[in-house]
């Protein structure tokens, strides 16, 4: 591909041009799936663009797109950035004030939202937004019926009215995009600060499409599943332009809660997850498993023994099994594994997960089912895949080797660095975070610490902000100990307090349904959930069980008190970002007389 085709615009009029008739896009309406092809992607997204142009948006104009997974979604964000007009994503889950930080910071012009109540966070924040001109609503609602607010359908009728008598042509702006042209701003959900918009040029994200595609080798016909945030990058990257550039067929969850089901509806080939749904697909099959009678737990427990033989002795290594193991892992897979596949349709080629650490443990499990995930990082700086494992070589420990065009370095300090022409053009009106984040060579400093291997598999370790420097001047990566503590059946949510202090302490989130299973088994008369989780016998099991797992860390790493919360860090407290990372400070500062009380 020439130089100036090297973008996502060129990859958008190709795609729609070659695979007219293939389906694009799925979503289900009352209850049914329901189809659109690359043919009416494209018509729709040239009508919203002609819509636009006719309403005085221009090439480098910022539109914002706040709505949750819907095909409405994709086809604005090519409407806007084909012909060089420039997204700016905005989570479905923030809150008013955050939204106009945003779009105030980012000088929107426009805004396409989902539905009413997302309509009603803007109309309460317009006063204080003098550059934003006009909303589009893709669910109408009469309601809504104000002189700067827009039907969705009847501005896609506006249109396909306003190409006969325009001079603007679609495909001719969209193959005018060069790749060094901004096509996105992404707010990073930061655990400190205000968030920085990050600028993203469709030479960027052309580029870690199209590596990702080489080093993952996906088909055109697969069917991916839809329903981390498309405003997020990795979802938007990895599951929305890879298969569009692919030709394949990308498929929107209604909502996260409808995954399980729809999962085994729509039989995907291809999804991209955070670690907290394989915890809990993990969780949910202990538990099943652990209800077995003797011949069925037997049964399951030799399969899984033989499965995990398999992963380790073969598959990681991208070889089959061979001779009797052969036999003994498809007499396995026919007993147990076919069915626990069939939980997830039964045509997974690999999940992707990124955003945290994977246990090693849960990616060895569903490998040995035959459920391959394939532990990734980046981040949105970098359009955001950096590495990755790859489908014929994987190591669960480790987030993979840099994809193709990327290269990675550590620093003295173990900082991990990367290179390549996915790094970011900077962030939008703020030159020094721009010079802190990339130096002068082009290496792009990640905050985070990590560890390469003899093979060049990178573990990442914690962020450098998280580092704990005790009062002993000893120097603790909390997240370490806290991914393996997530193990414990008890814990849901879990913050390691200790800088500046002379040991660590945790602030646990306990997990509900065990707290009010030990209620039962010790007989525990309480007035409140928050009575129970105080109860001393309920602190002991839990405190126990961290003992239990922390006995492989040094004295210094180990954690000496615990205090149990009652209700869940959250988005809407301000303590957990929108891709679901918790604020540590924020944290800290809403529960310090809880910890003071850890100190005394």
């Amino acid at each position: 591909m020439t130089e100036e085709k090297r973008t996502i615009a060129a990859e958008f009029i190709r795609s729609t041009d070659e695979w007219k008739e293939k389906t694009a896009y799925a979503y289900k309406h009352h209850g049914e799936w329901v189809d659109i092809s690359y043919a009416e992607v494209r018509n729709k997204a040239e009508n919203i663009a002609h819509a636009l142009w006719d309403m005085g948006i221009r090439r480098g104009d910022h539109i914002a797109i706040l709505s949750e997974n819907r095909p409405e979604w994709s086809i604005t964000d090519y409407a806007i950035t084909s012909p060089g007009m420039v997204t700016v994503t905005v989570y479905p889950t923030l809150l008013a004030s955050h939204i106009q930080y945003i779009l105030k910071n980012s000088d929107t012009k426009a805004i396409f939202v989902s539905d009413r109540d997302q309509a009603e966070k803007i109309i309460g924040i317009k006063k204080d937004l003098p550059e934003l001109q006009f909303m589009v609503v893709f669910d109408w609602d009469r309601s809504l019926d104000e002189p700067w607010v827009y039907d969705y359908v009847k501005m896609e009728s506006t249109g396909q009215e306003a190409k006969a008598r325009s001079s603007f042509d679609f495909i001719d702006e969209s193959l005018k995009t060069r790749p060094e042209e901004i096509m996105t701003i992404i707010y990073t959900s930061g655990t400190t600060g205000n968030p920085k918009g990050v600028m993203l040029s469709h030479g960027n994200l052309w580029w870690n499409a199209i590596s990702s595609i080489e080093t993952l080798k996906p088909d055109h016909d697969e069917v991916f599943l839809s329903f981390l945030p498309l405003s997020h990058s990795l979802e938007r990257t990895t599951g929305n332009m890879i298969p569009m550039i692919l030709g394949a067929k990308v498929c929107f969850a209604t909502h996260i809660s409808a995954v399980a089901q729809e999962i085994r509806e729509v039989k995907p080939t291809i999804a991209i997850s955070v670690p907290r749904l394989f915890e809990k697909m993990y969780a949910a099959i202990q538990n099943e498993t652990q209800k077995f009678s003797g011949v069925k737990k037997q049964i399951f427990k030799q399969a899984m023994k033989t499965g995990r033989m398999i992963s380790r002795k073969y598959k990681q290594h991208g070889k089959e099994p061979a001779g009797i193991h052969r036999i003994q892992y498809a007499t396995a897979d026919m007993l147990v594994f076919k069915k626990l596949r069939s939980y997830t349709g039964g045509r997974i080629k690999f999940f992707i997960s990124g955003g945290a650490p994977l246990l090693e443990e849960i990616g060895e499990f569903f490998d040995a089912v035959g459920i391959l995930i394939l532990q990734g990082y980046g981040l949105t700086e970098a359009s955001p895949v950096t590495h990755t494992n790859r489908r014929e070589h994987y190591k669960f420990s480790t987030v993979g080797k840099p994809i193709h065009n990327v290269e990675h370095k550590l620093t003295e300090e173990g900082e991990i660095l990367v290179k390549g022409p996915n790094v970011m053009q900077g962030y939008y009106k703020d030159p020094r975070a721009t010079a802190e984040m990339i130096d002068e060579e082009g290496w792009l400093h990640t905050g985070d610490i990590g560890e390469i291997d003899l093979d060049g598999y990178l573990k990442i370790t914690d962020r450098i902000k998280n580092i704990i420097v005790t009062s002993g001047g000893k120097n603790i990566a909390p997240a370490t100990l806290e991914t393996e503590l997530m193990k414990s059946p008890y814990i849901e949510q879990i913050v390691i307090i200790g800088d500046k202090r002379n040991y660590l302490t945790a602030l646990i989130v306990p997990k509900y349904e065990q707290m009010e299973a030990l209620a039962q088994e010790y007989n525990i008369q309480y007035d409140s959930y928050r009575e129970l989780i105080n109860h001393y016998k309920i602190v002991n099991t839990v405190h126990e069980d961290v003992q239990r797992i922390q006995q492989k860390f040094a004295r210094y790493e180990q954690i000496k008190k615990i205090a149990l919360l009652p209700e869940a860090f959250s988005i809407e407290k301000g303590e957990v970002t929108p891709s679901h990372k918790i604020k540590r400070t924020v944290v800290e500062n809403h529960y310090r007389e809880i910890i003071d009380t850890l100190y005394h």
